[in-house]
């Protein structure tokens, strides 16, 4: 099964594109090496800009295919309507979360297998679940995601250190 960590943030382990955009002509494959999908639920563009980025470069560091979100425009705009997804490509593996969730979550990451997860600091008495936030909420319900289940985590996101890289293996 396939894991979903999410940042509200999701790393699918045993899942990754090569590449991805709704006008390449290569086949839709599922990579082992993982993905990360997060959700881009909070903040206006500026925030969401650094959170992307910080995603981009998770991503890259613990090399996995980011699954580009959606930006929260009041509404749920597609990556691919405001950037060019094929420049992205260049630097690191990227598909956009329709592609995902039409080519590849069907058969590779079913309803009943996704796990959501969020960040949650050790001992806490905070109940992690996807629901309790109407942002994250309607973000992952905005891309035909229900988690079967939700679980905490807490990982370094420092992908500059080997430490860093294993603890996401």
């Amino acid at each position: 099964p396939c894991l979903l960590t999410a940042l509200t943030l999701c790393v699918l382990s045993q899942s990754h594109l090569i590449a991805g955009n709704r006008n390449s002509s290569l086949s839709w494959e599922w990579d082992p090496s993982g993905y990360i999908f997060f959700c881009l639920c909070m903040g206006r563009m500026g925030n969401q800009a650094a959170h992307f980025l910080g995603g981009l470069a998770l991503a890259k560091g613990i090399n996995r295919t980011l699954v580009l979100p959606p930006w929260n425009d009041g509404q749920l705009v597609q990556f691919d309507d405001w950037f060019n997804v094929s420049v992205i490509a260049e630097y690191h593996r990227v598909i956009t979360a329709r592609d995902f969730m039409q080519h590849l979550a069907p058969t590779y990451w079913p309803e009943k297998e996704r796990v959501g997860s969020c960040f949650q600091f050790p001992n806490s008495q905070l109940s992690c679940s996807m629901d309790e936030s109407d942002h994250a909420f309607w973000f992952w319900r905005g891309q035909g995601i229900k988690f079967a289940r939700v679980e905490p985590y807490y990982l370094a996101f420092d992908t500059t250190s080997q430490d860093g890289r294993d603890e996401w293996a």
